[in-house]
């Protein structure tokens, strides 16, 4: 039993965030296949053997470059995904599908400057962007 392909889908900003590379943390278990188009990254990894894993464990980290032209605020980061494992018996092989978790998240982008002048209920505001 083990994982034989896993397919994550990203998008993101791209006024904000420019895509720049993936690090494939588990390579030596996986073969990788990037694919980078309009804010959308889809990464595939697929088994170069059975690879048995339980729990969490970190499959590869996507680098982002913030553009000079991004204006102050949140970024979203939205994960999804599919894949796939092969369960092994006695009477064969079978494929079945994962069930994998994903945890969007998001970028804040602050000026250069940034300096905080007051709390709010929202949390600190900056004098030069009012972030």
């Amino acid at each position: 039993n083990g994982v034989y392909i896993v397919r994550i889908f990203m998008e993101y900003d791209t006024s904000a965030l420019k895509f720049m590379k993936t690090e494939n943390s588990a390579s030596d278990k996986f073969g990788y296949t990037v694919n980078e188009k309009d804010g959308k990254i889809t990464v595939i990894a697929d088994a170069r053997q059975i690879y048995n894993v339980s729990g969490n464990f970190e499959l590869f980290k996507a680098l982002f470059e913030i553009k000079d032209t991004a204006k102050t605020g949140q970024y979203d980061l939205t994960l999804s995904g599919e894949g796939s494992r092969l369960d092994s018996s006695d009477s064969g092989y079978s494929v079945e599908t994962l069930d994998i978790a994903f945890t969007s998240g998001s970028v804040t982008v602050i000026c250069e400057e940034h300096s905080f002048k007051e709390e709010t209920q929202d949390g600190t505001k900056c004098e030069n962007c009012e972030w």
